[in-house]
């Protein structure tokens, strides 16, 4: 399953005709209400492990500039300050963070859903070489 969810995923994104689009998008919501594997994705210099469902590069593929002032934002803060530190509530796989594309800034990613947050530092690594990743999820009983 993972394989077909990955291709199709693929397809989607690289798909010009609007035909084509609206068929791989009625069989990506097929394949989604059976299951939700995780995938590996590159894609905009990027490279994300992500859950099929996850749905930032559709948004980017339908909406060109959705998330694409993110790096000008950080970059401008970055060449300002000559640092940037990020703090990101919400931060699903790491994403925001990649987008921002800034090396040698400060994230702090905080993720409540166990599954996600497993994933940021697999994407952290794919996209900023070199970087130090401290894990301080939360053990234990709620």
């Amino acid at each position: 399953m993972k394989f077909l969810a990955q291709l199709v995923y693929k397809a989607y994104l690289n798909a010009q005709n609007k035909i084509w689009v609206k068929m791989l998008s009625i069989l990506y919501n097929a394949l989604l209400k059976i299951s939700n594997p995780l995938i590996t994705l590159s894609y905009n210099n990027i490279k994300l492990k992500m859950p099929f469902s996850h749905s930032l590069p559709l948004y980017q593929k339908l909406y060109p500039t959705y998330d694409m002032q993110l790096h000008s934002i950080a970059k401008h803060i970055y060449n300002k300050d000559g640092f940037l530190n990020m703090i990101d509530v919400g931060a699903n796989i790491g994403d925001t963070a990649i987008l921002t594309n800034i090396q040698n800034a400060s994230y702090l990613l905080i993720e409540g859903e166990k599954s996600y947050a497993n994933l940021i530092p697999t994407n952290i690594s794919y996209n900023f070489q070199g970087a130090t990743i401290k894990d301080i999820s939360m053990g234990g009983g709620a």
